[in-house]
């Protein structure tokens, strides 16, 4: 404990003294234990020969004179934790003042950020760094802590707990336990090898921050009839792969350039950008358009019928569906929105209208822009219970009891029909489905013919009583 109290020092800077292992401490004076011994004028006055002098003895002094003696067996807990057993020295080492008595070193834990210092920071009176202000703060505010969001995403930007921050960013084990497939195999289980190549969204809102874009760009798109459409993206807002996408679209819209689809009158556009999870690069998507895709029978071409039954196309441009299969270009001669999405500038995509087939490009640079949701690996490896690991047994059971059910069933309606096994099973239906269980049966009627011959049609009323 001595040889820790008595440690080197290494620079004095003013009351204060840094040690090598405590950083920046006090020297503090304890008691020591030395001989009282005469000094060498006293010794040699005459005056002291026949007077009782002191005991020669040993005792314990405190700041009185230099201590030349063994710190082992001076200093000690007791002695410094005891009243009155030590002294903080407030003066410098350094000119005529001196420092008697046993020194240590008393740890006080003085911080060096300057601001907790405020005599020593010239610039610790504004809010955020004064730690005076920020107790006053604290205090008048009953210690709420104000929500502050980020602009790019609208997330707060600071949280209290890991719980909050992983909540924020879709990373909890309850968020996980249901998810939103985004691309793959719909009808494939996840956890089974079909669903290797299914991409997953996670059950939450997505936390991912949109770039900002400060000034208004815009790109081009050649639509098959071989005109050329600007789409402009606003500045001074914040974007990503969705946003943008979404104006294209609706300027395609806007135009006219696109198909309804008869019979779920759906809208059908021939371009999309989209941003690939698994590349972490924007993907840009075209698709052909001829006469044997898009049957006049099955699609129509977008207009609006006016006041003389003529049709009307909201862009002002007339096009019909080409013969040979044609796919609509995109040329980004921005070269702000070029580097944002990560493509080539004055580039086109594809180089030609005409095409065989749907295309897709992914952008030959690393995008500014981000995706749009959190993808998750919904892969768990009991994928029958939709579960990660083992289940219960009563879930094993109810399983074993429903399968057995769905298999006896199935041999049944071979043998004895559908009837059957709708009695055994759940969910079979009795026998094919018609539009007649759909809409009902009509109430039955008989035809008769009056005697004057008119043709009269009765119909079945049953009296209830």
């Amino acid at each position: 404990m001595a040889n820790l109290f008595n440690s080197n020092k290494r620079t004095n800077i003013n009351d204060t003294t840094i040690i090598s292992w405590k950083g920046q401490t006090f020297s503090q004076i304890t008691s020591a234990i030395r001989k009282n011994t005469l000094t060498t004028s006293t010794s040699t006055n005459n005056r002291n020969l026949f007077l009782p002098n002191p005991l020669k003895i040993y005792r314990r002094e405190i700041a009185s004179s230099s201590a030349s003696c063994n710190p082992r067996i001076s200093a000690s807990i007791d002695v410094i934790n005891q009243p009155g057993g030590s002294i903080v020295y407030g003066t410098s080492t350094t000119g005529s003042g001196s420092r008697n008595g046993l020194v240590n070193t008393l740890d006080i834990n003085l911080t060096t950020n300057s601001s907790q210092r405020p005599e020593s920071c010239s610039s610790c009176t504004t809010v955020g760094v004064s730690d005076a202000d920020n107790a006053r703060r604290r205090c008048r505010s009953s210690g709420i802590i104000k929500r502050k969001f980020n602009s790019s995403n609208n997330a707060s930007t600071y949280y209290t707990d890991s719980k909050q921050y992983l909540t924020s960013r879709n990373r909890t084990f309850q968020q996980n336990q249901y998810y939103y497939l985004r691309s793959g195999n719909s009808s494939a289980k996840p956890g089974d090898n079909l669903s290797i190549a299914n991409l997953y969204a996670a059950n939450g809102s997505a936390n991912c921050p949109k770039y900002y874009i400060a000034t208004d760009v815009s790109f081009q798109y050649q639509w098959i009839d071989s005109t050329y459409n600007t789409v402009d993206i606003s500045g001074g807002q914040y974007y990503n792969t969705d946003d943008i996408n979404t104006a294209l679209s609706q300027t395609m819209i806007t135009n006219g350039h696109y198909y309804v689809q008869n019979d779920s009158n759906t809208k059908v556009v021939l371009i999309n950008l989209s941003y690939n999870n698994a590349y972490n690069k924007v993907e840009l998507q075209t698709k052909i358009s001829n006469t044997s895709l898009f049957l006049v029978a099955n699609y129509t071409i977008s207009y609006l019928w006016s006041t003389n039954n003529l049709h009307v196309f909201p862009g002002g441009n007339s096009w019909t569906t080409p013969s040979t299969s044609t796919s609509p270009r995109v040329l980004f001669n921005n070269s702000t929105l070029a580097n944002i999405l990560g493509f080539s500038s004055s580039t086109s995509y594809p180089t030609t209208l005409t095409v065989t087939e749907n295309q897709e490009f992914l952008s030959p640079n690393t995008p500014l822009i981000g995706k749009s949701f959190t993808p998750i690996f919904y892969k768990p490896n009991n994928p029958q219970f939709a579960q990660q690991g083992a289940v219960t047994a009563s879930s094993l059971i109810a399983r074993k009891r429903y399968d057995s059910i769905t298999d006896s069933t199935a041999n049944y309606r071979n043998a004895y029909g559908l009837q059957v096994a709708n009695a055994l099973a759940y969910g079979v239906p009795e026998n094919g489905y018609t539009i007649k269980d759909k809409i009902g049966y009509p109430n039955k009627k008989t035809p008769t013919v009056s005697s004057t011959g008119e043709f009269k049609t009765c119909e079945f009323v049953r009296v209830n009583r």
